[in-house]
């Protein structure tokens, strides 16, 4: 072992209760796997931190105990920073002594990396949220979309449209095309988990097919705009055959008179279904049209939308902006499509 460099963990005293680091137990795994090379071991005080050990322990890391005393907290938690390669910190609001931690690490010129634990990494963290150790349907959220998309069209605001590039261009795996406006949506004409074949004659063979949300625009008596939008929250995986289904029923809707459709997902740049990430292939190869969960809770909260009052606090995102623009090039050079606003 002595071949190894070597981390230490200060982590805020919330952790060593078990429900709040299961709360953060993906986002903690996430994190030490994009910031603890293999030959580095880990030390860990003991006091306030049985639950963390344990749980890193049961993920296969090599743990360093360190003995201490409550008398000399704060002198063995400096002499952990001063005696280590990396200094690692678990930060929660208000925690008593971390940011001066933080501090004293610095003023030893040591290497540190910080996880804010009330940092959000995206929608899916929000989705995983459990109340009585249970999670919010995805019925629950399409509600909650529907809701949103009539607030965003009374505030004249719209979404980006993205295109999945995840195996073409994994640097840049998702990029804007066009923009999605809300200005028809009303509570007389979105439905949510609404029967399409409802919609016409039973002689019109169309596929029974029940989306998460649907918006049926009249724009006169003889014209009608139809939208489908099919929300995803946590692990759902998205089925080849329904992205079939859903183009087959847009294209018969499509060859009928007076009527146009358009299919999107809702869906988080964060959503993890497996290793391979075959959802996001599988929405490239099929040229699926989607918006996302952290565009449309960001413009939420900026404009203090009174609906964020009624499920669980954001907390901080600032992050997702940053993320969005740098990552999914929203920038104004890097367009691979002229932007246009689709009246919808």
């Amino acid at each position: 072992m002595s071949d190894k460099k070597t981390v230490v963990i200060l982590s805020s005293a919330i952790l060593n209760n078990q429900d709040e680091l299961q709360e953060y137990s993906c986002k903690i795994k996430k994190f030490l796997k994009n910031n603890i090379p293999k030959n580095y071991l880990l030390s860990i005080g003991i006091i306030k931190n049985r639950q963390l050990i344990n749980y890193l322990h049961d993920n296969g890391y090599e743990i360093n105990e360190i003995n201490q005393h409550p008398n000399s907290l704060k002198n063995s938690n400096k002499k952990l920073i001063r005696n280590n390669d990396l200094v690692i910190f678990f930060n929660y609001p208000n925690s008593p002594y971390i940011d001066k931690y933080i501090q004293y690490a610095k003023e030893n010129s040591k290497d540190i990396k910080i996880l804010n634990l009330d940092e959000m990494d995206s929608a899916t963290q929000l989705f995983s949220y459990k109340c009585n150790k249970f999670n919010h349907s995805e019925s629950k959220w399409s509600a909650f979309a529907q809701m949103a998309f009539i607030w965003m069209g009374n505030q004249e605001k719209y979404l980006n449209i993205f295109k999945s590039y995840y195996n073409s261009q994994p640097n840049n795996w998702l990029m804007k095309s066009e923009k999605l406006d809300f200005k028809n949506w009303k509570p007389e004409n979105s439905i949510v988990e609404g029967r399409i074949s409802d919609l016409f004659p039973k002689e019109f063979n169309i596929l029974n097919s029940k989306p998460d949300l649907v918006l049926i625009d009249k724009k006169d008596k003889k014209n009608t705009n139809i939208l489908i939008i099919e929300v995803k929250t946590l692990k759902a995986k998205i089925e080849e055959r329904q992205l079939k289904d859903y183009k087959k029923v847009v294209q018969q809707i499509n060859k009928r008179d007076g009527y146009s459709c358009k299919h999107y997902y809702l869906i988080s740049y964060g959503h993890y279904q497996d290793e391979n990430n075959s959802n996001w292939k599988l929405l490239e190869k099929e040229e699926i049209n989607i918006i996302l969960w952290e565009e449309l809770f960001l413009k939420m909260k900026n404009d203090k939308c009174p609906l964020l009052d009624y499920i669980t606090p954001l907390g901080n995102i600032n992050n997702w902006q940053e993320y969005i623009t740098k990552k999914f090039r929203l920038d104004e050079t890097e367009k691979i499509t002229k932007e246009k606003n689709m009246d919808i």
